[in-house]
C-alpha cells in the first residue's frame, strides 16, 4: 500500500484560520511540512498507518508510538534469549569439557 500523508494517522492538517498559508499540515512522526499539492502525492513511508475514524491525532500518535514501542520491545527480547541461549550452551560445554 502506498502512503498518501492526507490519509495517514500521523498526518496532522492545520486549521482554515492558520497564520502561514503555505502549508496544508504537518507530519507528527518525521515533522515535515507539506504543501497542499503535496500532501495525497503517493510515496514509500514505512510509519504509514491508516488513519482510524473517530480517533483524534493524539490518540493516533499514542497508538503509534505504543506500536512502534512493542514492536521494539518483541525485536529487543527475541536478541536476548537468542543470546542467553547461546551463553548456557558455551556454560554447559566448558562444564562437560572440565569433567572430562
Amino acid at each position: 500500500m502506498m502512503a498518501r500523508c492526507g490519509r495517514c494517522g500521523l498526518w496532522a492538517k492545520y486549521p482554515e484560520d492558520h497564520r502561514e498559508k503555505k502549508y496544508a499540515g504537518t507530519c507528527l512522526y518525521y515533522r515535515l511540512r507539506l504543501p497542499e499539492e503535496s500532501v495525497w502525492e503517493e510515496r514509500k513511508c514505512p510509519e504509514f498507518f491508516e488513519r482510524i475514524p473517530g480517533w483524534t491525532q493524539i490518540q493516533l500518535w499514542n497508538y503509534a508510538l505504543r506500536h512502534q514501542d512493542l514492536g521494539r520491545t518483541y525485536r529487543a527480547s527475541r536478541r536476548a534469549l537468542f543470546f542467553s541461549l547461546v551463553a548456557l550452551a558455551l556454560s554447559i560445554s566448558g562444564f562437560v569439557l572440565k569433567l572430562f
